[in-house]
């Protein structure tokens, strides 16, 4: 397998365009994320915080609205190369550091062959699934972030955030990659139990055993472990401050019922049907709650005899890409496996 190792001030100008999109879309928001102001002398490495440069961004004109209509899951994704030089020009005036890869690459080439053989031992059809990987070193952002491919062998992309979890970033971008595109067709999984599967094949199986003989454990962040846990107030204020510095909604509701029409940031979902509008009001009727399958059942169809639980998967499924459309993460309603869906609002 071929990896190469690639930073610039313009890779990591696509990195806060990265992370930018994901803060305007909700995404962050949505899956218990905390997006903070960088700080390189005062760092928490847990993986539910995001480190985000505050720049002047109001210098490019209408930056929010551009970075929630960037399609950034496929690496390198498309940007005015405009924007790119101007955040570039940002980087260097706020003087960002260049992030350290350095020890991060000899242990992964030390443990390289053995952890691709544990992986395959685990999941045999990944054989050979890799062809080669582009590793952006990053100091911003979430640990890391990829590509996932749709067919293999495949190369994937990834941001990798410095910091002392670097490794295991870069071993959990490798297993989503590989597994995140079969789990949600196959098994209709959502975006947390794709990080569950992930983090147990990290802390428990012998793909975890793998790399703990070459950077301990004990460095590990389980990413669904730290987004549940409860943050401390302070962390909560700095975020919610840092959103408004920003000019963007923080825990505020994204979705409400006006007179029966749902409302995304009090503005009309555009392109969205009278049954998606139907489920979608049920959603946020339930908001936080369980919507069971039986009460979208009964919103959808006329009779019992029209039931179909792939019709009802499919709709959700168009839902959650319109809303991706109307600039709010898809991931926005969540599947809770044979009980129903919950909206986060």
């Amino acid at each position: 397998m071929k990896i190469s190792w690639e930073y610039s001030p313009e890779s990591e100008a696509r990195r806060i365009v990265h992370t930018a999109h994901q803060i305007a879309v909700g995404f962050y928001r949505i899956n218990g994320f905390f997006v903070l102001p960088y700080d390189s002398n005062s760092r928490d490495v847990s993986s539910n915080l995001v480190y985000f440069p505050d720049l002047p961004y109001y210098k490019i004109s209408r930056f929010w609205e551009k970075m929630k209509r960037i399609d950034v899951y496929h690496i390198p994704f498309k940007v005015e190369q405009k924007i790119l030089d101007q955040l570039v020009e940002m980087i260097k005036e706020a003087r960002l550091p260049r992030p350290e890869s350095e020890k991060m690459e000899q242990v992964w080439n030390k443990m390289e062959k053995e952890f691709l053989g544990a992986v395959t031992q685990v999941i045999p059809k990944l054989m050979n699934s890799v062809k080669n990987m582009v590793i952006m070193p990053t100091i911003l952002g979430t640990k890391c972030s990829f590509t996932v491919p749709k067919q293999f062998p495949a190369m994937i992309s990834m941001y990798l955030r410095n910091d002392g979890d670097m490794i295991y970033g870069m071993v959990e971008a490798i297993l989503s990659a590989l597994t995140r595109d079969n789990i949600y067709k196959k098994l209709q999984a959502s975006w947390q139990e794709s990080e569950m599967l992930v983090d147990w094949l990290i802390s428990e199986s012998a793909i975890g055993e793998v790399i703990n003989k070459y950077h301990s454990l004990k460095y590990y962040s389980p990413t669904l472990k730290n987004i549940r846990s409860k943050q401390s107030a302070l962390i909560l204020k700095q975020s919610d401050e840092f959103y408004r510095k920003l000019g963007l909604p923080s825990f505020e509701k994204p979705f409400r019922n006006e007179n029966g029409v749902p409302k995304l940031f009090d503005k009309t979902i555009e392109n969205i049907s009278i049954s998606e509008s139907s489920v979608l009001n049920k959603l946020i009727e339930n908001e936080n709650r369980v919507t069971p399958v039986d009460t979208v059942a009964e919103v959808m169809f006329k009779s019992e005899n029209d039931f179909s639980l792939y019709a009802i998967s499919k709709t959700i499924q168009r839902l959650r890409d319109k809303l991706e459309k109307n600039g709010i993460s898809g991931s926005c309603i969540q599947t809770l496996r044979t009980k129903g869906f919950v909206l986060r609002n």
